[in-house]
C-alpha cells in the first residue's frame, strides 16, 4: 500500500515515515522529520462532522490534557484533493497497552518491575487521566483495553481521542462505538450512535478498568452464575450481577475459584466498586475519577511487602492474597524480585546448636504437702455427734428394758420396743449436729474444686508439653530445610526430563486467545476466559477451560482445535536445552521456600526460649498459690472425714 501524500491545515507538507500500527479505522505512520508526532490516516475519507470534531478538539486542548492523552493536534489533508483524511497526534514513546499490565502472563515480560504497588499507582493515574478529559467537557465513551497506554513509571496516556463525544457550539459529535465488556448496564444493546454519553457512563468503564488492574485481569462481572442457564459478561452487566460484591448472593453470583475477595483492596476502594456497579447508581452517583484517586493513594500508602515472597505487596492489616492464589493456580502473578541484602543470612548450624542446648524443663514438679489433722472445730463437732448417739441409745435401751422385763403381758412389750426405737431416733434427731456436718462437706467440695483448678493450671504452665511440642515442630522445620537441596535437584531433574513439554508450553504461550479469531468466542467470552486465568493457548493444555461457565463441548472443541493447530506448527529444538527462565523460576521458588523455613526456625527458637523461661518462671510464681490451695483442700478433707466418720 503506497504511503499517502498529506499536508496539514496550513498547507505544509507532512512527509510520512514507516507504519507504526494499524487498526480497524486507520493506519498510524511515523513522521520523517519529527520524533514528537505521528499521523493517523483513516481507511476512509473523513466525514464533515468528524473533521469538524477534530478541529474543535485541537482548539480547546490544554497542557493537562496533553500530558495524559494523545490529543489531536490538527487535521491532515490529502495533498492532491485537500480533503481531510487523517489527523496529527503527539507520539507516545515507551508505553504499552494496559492489558499487558493487568494480564499476569504478559506483565512478567512487558512490565518486569510491576508489583501490586505499581498496579495501584497505575489505577490512580488512569483515574487522573479520565478526570482531565472530563474537565474539557468531553466524554471518552469507547473505553477499552486498547485505548489506555501505560509507561514503565506507571504514568498513563489515553489514545484514540478522536472517537470521544464532543459537545460544542450547540452541536453534539457522538461517540458511536463501544466495547460491551466496558459498557454500563443502561447502554447494553443500545444504538450508541443515538446515545448522549455522560460522565456517569464513563465512570462505569473506569471502574471496570480499575478492577481489571487490581484483580489480575479478572472481570468484575465474570463469575459463577448460581441460577439456570448461561450468564455471559454483557448479560451479567445488564443485570448488574457483580460477582465479587458483598451482596453477590442476592444476584446469584459467585467469584471464580482461586480469586481473592473484594476486601483485599480495603474498605474505601471496595465501597467504590460496590457503588460503581450498584443498581442505585445507574441514574448518577458512580464514583468520580477524583474519588478513585483519593482512595487509591490511601491504599498505596497502606501496602507492605509479603514476608514470604518479596514480589508480593498487600495491605498491612491483612494476609497476603497472592501467595495462596499462586499456589492454587500455579501462575506467577508478579515479576521475580531478588531477595536482597536487607535480610541477614541465617547460620542454621549455629542456631541449631542454640536450639539443641535448650533442654526440656521436664514434667511439672509434684506438689507435696503433709496431711494436717482435723481442726479443733471439726473434732468438737465429731465428739458432740458421738455423745448424741450414746444418749439416744441409752434412752432407747431403758424404755425397751421396761417393756421386756417390766412384767407386762403381750402385746405391751411389743409397743415398748416400738417406743424404744422411736425414742432412739427422736432423741438422736433432737441432739443432731448434722447442719455442722453439712458445713464441713460444703467446705470440702469448694476446696476440692479450687485445688483441681490450681492443679490443672500447674500441670499446664509448669509442665514441658508446650516446650516439647514446639521443639518437635522446629525439628521438622530443620528437616525440611535440610531437604531443600534434594528438592532443588529433583525439580531440576524433572525440568531436564520435560524440556520438550516446556518448549511447547512456552511456544503456545506466545499465542493470546484475545487476539485469535475463534468461531463463537467473541470479546465477552474471551474476557470470561481471562477471568478464569486462561489467557493463551498454553493454558488450554489442561482441562481447566471445561469448568468455565458458558463453555460447553462445542466452544471447548473450538479452543482445543485452535490449540492443536498451533501445536502442529511447533518444532522441538533439543539443542536449546532448558530455558534459563525455567531454571530461574525454580531457583526463585527454592530461595523463597528457604527464606520461609529459616524464618520459621528463627521464630521457633525465640518461642522455645520464651516457653522455657515462662515454664521455669511459672514454677516459682505459682507454687505458693498452688500449695495454699492444696493445703486448704487437705484441711477441708480431713475436717469432713472427721465429722462424717
Amino acid at each position: 500500500m503506497p504511503i499517502p501524500d498529506v499536508v496539514d491545515a496550513a498547507g505544509r507538507e507532512i512527509r510520512l515515515g514507516s507504519v507504526i500500527g494499524q487498526g480497524g479505522e486507520g493506519t498510524v505512520y511515523g513522521i520523517a522529520s519529527s520524533d514528537e508526532f505521528v499521523a493517523k490516516i483513516y481507511h476512509k475519507p473523513l466525514s464533515a462532522d468528524r473533521a469538524a470534531k477534530i478541529q474543535l478538539m485541537s482548539a480547546f486542548s490544554n497542557e493537562v490534557v496533553k500530558q495524559v492523552s494523545a490529543w489531536p493536534i490538527g487535521l491532515l489533508l490529502s495533498k492532491s484533493a485537500r480533503a481531510p483524511i487523517g489527523l496529527l497526534l503527539p507520539k507516545i514513546n515507551n508505553a504499552k497497552d494496559i492489558h499487558k499490565l493487568y494480564s499476569p502472563k504478559s506483565r512478567l515480560t512487558e512490565f518486569t518491575r510491576a508489583d501490586w504497588r505499581f498496579l495501584v499507582r497505575a489505577c490512580a493515574n488512569t483515574a487522573r487521566s479520565f478526570g482531565a478529559i472530563h474537565s474539557t467537557g468531553c466524554i471518552i465513551g469507547d473505553i477499552n483495553e486498547g485505548s489506555v497506554l501505560v509507561s514503565p513509571d506507571a504514568t498513563v496516556r489515553l489514545i484514540d481521542c478522536d472517537s470521544y463525544q464532543v459537545i460544542a457550539q450547540g452541536k453534539r459529535y457522538p461517540c458511536e462505538v463501544g466495547v460491551e465488556t466496558f459498557t454500563p448496564s443502561e447502554l447494553q444493546s443500545k444504538d450508541l450512535r443515538e446515545v448522549v454519553r455522560t460522565t456517569n457512563h464513563d465512570n462505569f468503564g473506569l471502574a471496570i478498568m480499575m478492577f481489571l488492574l487490581l484483580f489480575m485481569g479478572r472481570h468484575p462481572f465474570a463469575g459463577r452464575f448460581l441460577g439456570r442457564g448461561d450468564m455471559p459478561i454483557p448479560k451479567a452487566i445488564s443485570e448488574l450481577r457483580f460477582a465479587y460484591s458483598a451482596m453477590r448472593a442476592d444476584v446469584q453470583m459467585d467469584r471464580p475459584p482461586h480469586t481473592p475477595p473484594l476486601s483485599i483492596v480495603g474498605d474505601d476502594v471496595a465501597f467504590l466498586f460496590e457503588r460503581a456497579f450498584a443498581k442505585q447508581m445507574v441514574q448518577g452517583g458512580r464514583p468520580s475519577p477524583d474519588e478513585w484517586v483519593q482512595a487509591l493513594v490511601k491504599l498505596e500508602k497502606s501496602l507492605k511487602q509479603c514476608s514470604a515472597n518479596a514480589s508480593h505487596w498487600h495491605r498491612n492489616d491483612a494476609a497476603c492474597p497472592w501467595c495462596p492464589m499462586e499456589t492454587a493456580t500455579g501462575v506467577e502473578l508478579f515479576p521475580f524480585v531478588s531477595i536482597g541484602g536487607g535480610v541477614t543470612p541465617l547460620d542454621l548450624t549455629a542456631l541449631w546448636r542454640q536450639i539443641d542446648s535448650l533442654q526440656s524443663p521436664g514434667p511439672a514438679p509434684e506438689v507435696q504437702i503433709a496431711r494436717p489433722p482435723p481442726s479443733a472445730e471439726a473434732l468438737s463437732v465429731a465428739s458432740s455427734f458421738r455423745r448424741s448417739n450414746i444418749l439416744a441409745f441409752a434412752l432407747a435401751l431403758i424404755i425397751g428394758a421396761i417393756g421386756v422385763f417390766g412384767g407386762l403381758t403381750a402385746p405391751a412389750p411389743f409397743f415398748f420396743l416400738v417406743a424404744a426405737l422411736i425414742s432412739f431416733f427422736g432423741a438422736r434427731r433432737w441432739l443432731d449436729k448434722s447442719s455442722d456436718v453439712y458445713k464441713f462437706r460444703d467446705a470440702e467440695l469448694k476446696a476440692r474444686e479450687t485445688w483441681q483448678r490450681a492443679q490443672k493450671q500447674w500441670a499446664e504452665r509448669t509442665g514441658s508439653g508446650a516446650f516439647d511440642g514446639k521443639k518437635q515442630e522446629v525439628l521438622r522445620l530443620k528437616a525440611a530445610v535440610d531437604y531443600l537441596p534434594a528438592l532443588r535437584t529433583s525439580k531440576l531433574d524433572q525440568l531436564r526430563k520435560s524440556v520438550k513439554q516446556a518448549q511447547l508450553s512456552r511456544f503456545l504461550d506466545t499465542f493470546e486467545i484475545d487476539k485469535a479469531k475463534l468461531d463463537g468466542i467473541g470479546d465477552g467470552r474471551k474476557r470470561t476466559l481471562q477471568s478464569y486465568g486462561i489467557e493463551t493457548a498454553a493454558d488450554l493444555l489442561g482441562p481447566a477451560v471445561e469448568s468455565v461457565p458458558g463453555f460447553g463441548h462445542k466452544l471447548c472443541g473450538t479452543l482445543y482445535a485452535w490449540r492443536d493447530s498451533l501445536t502442529a506448527r511447533f518444532q522441538f529444538n533439543p539443542a536449546t536445552g532448558i530455558d534459563r527462565r525455567d531454571i530461574d523460576k525454580i531457583e526463585h521458588e527454592m530461595m523463597i521456600e528457604r527464606r520461609k523455613l529459616e524464618q520459621a526456625v528463627r521464630t521457633g527458637y525465640e518461642e522455645l526460649r520464651q516457653l522455657h523461661a515462662r515454664t521455669l518462671d511459672a514454677r516459682t510464681q505459682l507454687r505458693e498459690s498452688v500449695e495454699a490451695a492444696y493445703v486448704q483442700y487437705l484441711q477441708a478433707d480431713a475436717n469432713y472425714k472427721a465429722v462424717s466418720g
